[in-house]
């Protein structure tokens, strides 16, 4: 039992030793199994780590690839597109259906013929053809891209001149440059809420807003806004930097923002030069302008000067004509025009008992104000207009005494009415309101007494004089109170007359307002049919709205069929003696009290060289400046431009904002005071135009953008009727929107509006529209009444569509405003439009009973449009945002191993890339008016991010 014991005892002991054995071993496979685990993570961490190092060397190399990418597309833009006879434009300008319609293109200006260079990468680009290549862009619905060649890197290469270290990697570079100027800024906000309240009043702010658009219509793009003025959106849109910040701006959707990329950009800026013929822009504000190349411009600067006095007229009388006329020159010389003129000459006899004869004279006249304000006169002046008249004939004066007794004596006499020089005085008196027609009455100076023979008979039923003349031709010519000839009309034939008469007034002051009492007369008016009764042929207004100016200093209608055709003569003198003067078939007075306002006055200084379409031009159409019949007068919108900078306060801050709310001071660092380089003719050296329009755009939702830029809240109009004691209350229009305005400075001093019977305006159906443009008595008269226009979101969206459609039939960009202005391109973008018809059928297919009369104010004309867009509008882009890619690529397992993509804002300034001498400031002067060198003004880039695959 004890050795059983003992046994169990040596068993149990065994089993414990191989216990202790059997766990060692487990303990050890474990830590063996621990170490090679730790060993396999410790191996895999190091892998990941050498992969880490690896993926982020090859992102840093493709990063490094993307920014070679970027450099070289800066060169190719300064090279291509820093000079300023440059303009550019997107591939579709070429027409429709491109493979890639988004690459911009730069053509010279001096080499008309001469294909374009498409900014991206690639050698051969050419936007027709369909290349698999790198996607740089995209719609949110993808149906929009943009994709390039990429360029392989090899190591060692040292493309266009960049060298690259020895130990670059294999891989590609790519870039695409779009141009920001064709679409329309989104981040340009209210400037003019930040002009001095103490130099700019309300009143002066509204000229403002009626003149131009303070911003672009964002709303085009974003559906989602309610209130586009709101402090919060204009406050958040001056905080953002780029494009995809303005997704943080309330109001703003991020789903829109990516929709709208190719028609929208955050601000696009633009270098004052001049693309047609190179070099800054002169400012028309500067009082030291000049410029031998442009003869008609001194006379362009002085009719720009004019102004309403303080009190809100147009003071008459004004400058009158220049010293020296010159077919050409401007002139902004108000006064009332002569519509309508009577000249009536008699003989007459004192008394019975009287032995002498006495011939007198007396006028009639039609006088308009045209004008957007009254007009008012110097009331202690007896002769504010003077009226000469030469040509006059020499008159017969034949008598007989008692005919038909034994006692008759006969006698003759002549009279030379020239040697009197007869002149007609006229007194205006109080001021004529703004449209307003008044008749006026004069009498000659001169009364010619003629001694009868001793003896007569005194019994007029017995006495017979006859009175005749032959034909002569009248030159009536109307001078202010200064002596300053107004105006001249030639030309007019005087019909022969021989009027017997039995017996002579005794009137002792025979009646000026009765034509009866005089034995003959000659008579002329302007006609001014609104309505042509032919299909297809200008009515008599529409004529001299567009082909005669009525303004004229010179009238022949002896020498020129159109004047002929515009001025109506009365053949027979004896025909006015049964006629009412002034009768109500006239357009312009017809007793109802018509205000027809036709031509703008300047209120404040002007923005832009659009608002100067209302200048007249010495022997030349009206509303010549904007509209195609300007020609070479369209060069201004090349040449000039208006900074607003005052030139006479010396308190004036530099840094504050200008009247014209789209230029942006930009500064060069020199000795010159910010102060002294604002104030010269070539301001243009240190501004910049903020929220620039390249008109070569054919992105359709920028042209909607900016063609419905005007939009008034509480816009109020009156207007001035000085036959009433107390003026008449203003009405208030809730809202304008999409407005244009033909008398930009005086359009709320309007009569009536559409809106006071339809306050829908302008969403009115066709027969509500001609219900109202064709009263009273269908002859257009509210036509001529309006000074402005609205345009329903569906008329600005069809000419839009229109503009970019006549752009790809033309299939290349314009290379100067003058050519742009001169091809109609907007005119007839209109033409094919409801804008202008009020029967809902486009004007080109209607008929002329349903067009509101050519150029009548409430014709909406591309001259209209210019004076609206030409403070920001330009044929080129200044502005650019080039996006590039870069990648690694490993050719042993034929795969990329790392991508990149980044973005740049580039934007020209005036200064040039290039200087003679830094040192002399006269040469640095000369360099930025017209920089050395091939490369133009300089490219600074002004904002740079990186970009996820997600961006694109």
């Amino acid at each position: 039992m004890h050795r059983r014991s003992l046994t169990a005892a040596s068993s149990n002991e065994s089993v414990r030793k191989r216990g202790k054995k059997g766990f060692a071993l487990v303990l050890a496979l474990g830590l063996t199994s621990f170490l090679l685990l730790l060993l396999l993570a410790l191996t895999t961490l190091s892998r990941l780590g050498i992969e880490i190092n690896e993926a982020h060397a090859h992102r840093l190399q493709a990063r490094q690839n993307a920014l070679l990418g970027l450099h070289i597309a800066l060169g190719e833009l300064q090279k291509l597109a820093g000079p300023d006879r440059r303009v550019t434009a997107r591939a579709d300008i070429l027409g429709e259906n491109l493979e890639n319609p988004y690459w911009t293109g730069v053509w010279s200006t001096e080499e008309i013929n001469q294909e374009p260079a498409w900014l991206v990468s690639g050698i051969d680009a050419d936007p027709v053809v369909n290349r698999t290549g790198i996607k740089l862009a995209k719609s949110a619905t993808g149906n929009k891209k943009v994709t390039v060649v990429s360029v392989p890197i090899l190591r060692g290469d040292s493309p266009d001149g960049l060298s690259l270290p020895s130990s670059s990697g294999l891989g590609h570079y790519a870039y695409w440059i779009s141009d920001e100027g064709v679409k329309s800024s989104l981040a340009k906000t209210d400037r003019v809420k930040e002009l001095s309240e103490e130099s700019y009043n309300e009143q002066y702010r509204k000229h403002l807003r009626q003149l131009s658009p303070v911003r672009h219509r964002r709303e085009v793009f974003f559906t989602t806004l309610v209130n586009e003025d709101a402090e919060g959106i204009r406050e958040g849109l001056l905080k953002t930097t780029d494009y995809g910040q303005i997704a943080n701006v309330p109001g703003f959707s991020g789903d829109e923002l990516k929709g709208a990329f190719f028609g929208a950009t955050h601000l696009s800026f633009g270098v004052l030069s001049n693309a047609a013929d190179g070099g800054l822009k002169r400012d028309l504000s500067a009082s030291d302008i000049h410029d031998s190349e442009f003869p008609f411009l001194a006379s362009l600067k002085r009719a720009s000067e004019q102004r309403i006095n303080q009190e809100g007229f147009v003071e008459y009388p004004g400058g009158g004509q220049p010293a020296t006329e010159n077919s050409g020159d401007y002139l902004n010389a108000p006064s009332p025009l002569i519509t309508e003129f009577a000249l009536f000459a008699g003989i007459f006899k004192n008394s019975l008992e009287s032995d002498f004869f006495r011939l007198e004279f007396g006028c009639w006249l039609e006088l308009w104000n045209p004008y957007s304000f009254p007009m008012s006169f110097d009331l202690e002046t007896e002769n504010d207009l003077v009226i000469k008249i030469s040509g006059l004939p020499v008159i017969q004066v034949d008598w007989e005494a008692n005919r038909g007794q034994n006692n008759n004596r006969i006698g003759s006499f002549s009279i030379d009415l020239n040697a009197f020089q007869d002149e007609f005085v006229v007194n205006f008196g109080i001021p004529l309101a703004e449209g307003e027609v008044k008749t006026r009455i004069a009498r000659a100076n001169h009364v010619l007494e003629q001694s009868l023979p001793s003896g007569t008979v005194n019994n007029p039923a017995k006495n017979l004089v006859t009175i005749s003349a032959p034909a002569s031709i009248l030159t009536i010519q109307y001078f202010n109170a200064s002596g300053q000839l107004l105006r001249e009309v030639k030309g007019l034939r005087y019909e022969a007359f021989n009027t017997p008469v039995y017996g002579l007034s005794r009137n002792a002051s025979p009646s000026r307002t009765n034509p009866k009492h005089f034995q003959h007369a000659f008579h002329y008016k302007l006609l001014d049919n609104p309505f042509s009764l032919v299909e297809g042929q200008k009515s008599d207004m529409e004529k001299w709205l567009s082909d005669l100016d009525f303004r004229s200093s010179l009238l022949n209608p002896g020498n020129n069929l159109l004047h002929a055709s515009l001025i109506g003569l009365t053949v027979d003198p004896a025909a006015l003696h049964f006629v009412v003067f002034f009768d109500d078939t006239d357009l312009l007075d017809d007793g109802s009290g018509n205000y027809f306002r036709i031509f703008d006055f300047p209120a404040i200084d002007p923005v832009s060289v659009g608002s100067l379409q209302h200048l007249q031009v010495l022997q030349d159409r009206p509303f010549s400046i904007g509209n195609p019949w300007g020609d070479s007068h369209n060069a201004v919108f090349d040449r000039y431009f208006f900074s607003t900078v005052p030139t006479e306060d010396a308190t004036w801050n530099p840094l504050e904002r200008l009247s014209n709310s789209f230029v942006k001071v930009h500064d060069y660092s020199d000795n010159t005071t910010l102060e002294e380089k604002l104030k010269g003719q070539f301001s243009s050296r240190n501004l910049l135009v903020e929220g620039a329009f390249n008109m070569n755009s054919t992105s359709v939702e920028a042209w909607q953008a900016i063609l419905s830029g005007i939009h008034l809240e509480n816009w109020t109009y009156r207007f001035d009727d000085f036959s009433f004691t107390e003026p008449l209350p203003p009405i208030t229009r809730p809202s304008v929107k999409n407005g244009f305005f033909r008398l930009s400075h005086g359009a709320d001093r309007q009569f009536s509006h559409p809106f006071e019977e339809y306050p829908q305006y302008p969403e009115i159906r066709p027969q509500e529209k001609k219900d109202w443009y064709k009263r009273p008595q269908q002859d257009w008269k509210n036509a001529y009444r309006s000074g402005m226009r609205e345009l329903t979101a569906k008329e600005v969206k069809d000419m839009a569509e229109e503009i970019v459609r006549l752009l790809r039939e033309k299939a290349n960009p314009f290379i100067s405003m003058e050519q742009f202005v001169n091809s109609a391109l907007l005119q007839r973008s209109i033409n094919a439009t409801t804008i202008n018809t009020v029967d809902g059928s486009n004007y080109d297919s209607t008929l002329s009973a349903n067009s509101i009369p050519f150029n009548a104010p409430s014709f909406l004309t591309q001259a209209d449009i210019l004076s609206s867009v030409a403070p920001f509008v330009q044929l080129r882009s200044d502005t650019f945002l080039i996006r590039a890619y870069g990648d690694v690529y490993n050719p042993i397992i034929q795969q990329t191993q790392g991508r990149a993509w980044c973005e740049a804002l580039v934007q020209r300034v005036p200064e040039p890339v290039e200087f003679r001498d830094r040192t002399n400031t006269d040469l640095v002067a000369e360099d930025y008016n017209n920089p050395p060198g091939k490369f133009g003004r300089r490219f600074k880039i002004v904002h740079f991010r990186w970009l996820d695959s997600e961006d694109i």
